[in-house]
């Protein structure tokens, strides 16, 4: 049972790194076509969106707080102009599926397959 319970929570916190840093790969691939609401939240949790003069900790905390909330999808909780986390959720699944699908139209293109077909 402690074992189940372990494996669990290691499962779990492999989860959430694996959503944030989904989060910050769809970012990074997006360039300049990304939702306001998205690009300020990306920032905020990077510490961009503060203030220079604002305290580290509270910049920190800010950040692991928003973490939170994109994590478990908050619908209560307001990031900007009305959008909620699972908005923001639901946007990086929206992009990550396109990123996806190019990689298996790409993969698929310069598969086996096609190297036989340039071939004859």
């Amino acid at each position: 049972a402690a074992a189940d319970a372990a494996e669990a929570e290691r499962r779990a916190r492999r989860d959430a790194v694996a959503g944030l840093l989904e989060l910050f790969h769809v970012v990074a691939r997006s360039d300049a076509n990304l939702p306001t609401s998205l690009d300020y939240f990306g920032k905020a949790l990077l510490g961009l969106a503060a203030p220079p003069s604002a305290p580290f900790d509270h910049t920190l905390a800010h950040a692991v707080a928003q973490a939170e909330q994109y994590l478990a999808k908050t619908e209560a909780a307001d990031v900007v102009d009305g959008v909620t986390f699972l908005d923001l959720y639901l946007v990086i699944q929206q992009k990550k599926r396109r990123f996806v699908g190019a990689a298996a139209a790409t993969d698929a293109a310069s598969g086996p397959a096609a190297a036989a077909a340039a071939a004859s």
